[in-house]
């Protein structure tokens, strides 16, 4: 986002400019609507943008569906609102004020409910109650922001189960993987002599097994992608110059 002059005053840092404050969907969410918003050659990313990736992408539909209203029916009335919308006069995108509300006030709804990060859940609580497009859209599906807030936190409790589910599968997926892979270095190190180049002179010598299990450990723990063989190497040559990666 640019400005055309620098006050006195610095204005507050954008939340667009720190994803580390947002979930991984929530942030999606937003990079979402930034490439919404170019398609439809808009100037400024706004509410309407994110509100329309919410209700028509199917990577959310297990929120949206938890709703007691007619996505078509919502999506169509959004559909008029954008098309409203001024046409961007360069190829600039910026931030709009009513996004930048929006996305302090999920922040302030993340504080209220003890949350580490901004979640879609926090989003779409704060959309009920913007006043530019999301409050009047939500009110005329029934949900005025009380009963929005109230469907959303029953929503939450099964969500964080199934994603705690979800996610559990995946890092005993992951665990098993690992390992897999590591005994096959093992196997494949052990099945091999290493050899090393003496600086002294052109004997070659095989690797001491306590260098290979070190490098092992050490593979392990930092679960870097760096090749077993070579951590091997670099315990035997301590001097030797180690790639950045």
């Amino acid at each position: 986002m640019t400005s055309s002059a620098r006050s006195s005053v610095e204005p507050p840092a954008s939340l667009t400019a720190e994803p580390d404050r947002f979930s991984d969907d929530a942030w999606e969410l937003l990079l979402a609507g930034q490439d919404l918003a170019r398609r439809w050659r808009h100037g400024e990313l706004d509410v309407e943008h994110l509100l329309q990736v919410l209700f028509s992408d199917r990577h959310y539909s297990e929120l949206v569906d938890a709703l007691s209203l007619d996505c078509e029916e919502l999506l169509d009335q959004l559909e008029g609102f954008l098309a409203d919308q001024p046409m961007a006069r360069g190829d600039e995108l910026f931030i709009g004020e009513d996004l930048e509300e929006l996305l302090e006030e999920a922040d302030r709804c993340r504080g209220l409910w003890g949350s580490r990060l901004i979640e879609v859940s926090h989003v779409l609580i704060a959309m009920g109650r913007d006043p530019r497009v999301g409050a009047d859209l939500l009110e005329r599906q029934g949900l005025p922001a009380d009963r929005l807030e109230a469907e959303v936190r029953q929503w939450r409790p099964s969500q964080r189960t199934a994603v705690a589910q979800r996610d559990e599968a995946r890092l005993k997926e992951l665990e098993a993987n690992k390992d897999v892979e590591l005994k096959k270095s093992f196997n494949q190190v052990m099945s091999k002599q290493v050899h090393v180049a003496s600086s002294k002179s052109n004997q070659v010598e095989k690797a001491p097994a306590d260098h290979f299990m070190k490098a092992l450990n050490r593979y392990r723990v930092e679960g870097s992608g760096r090749d077993l063989m070579e951590r091997v190497l670099d315990i035997q040559q301590p001097v030797k110059r180690r790639k950045m990666y």
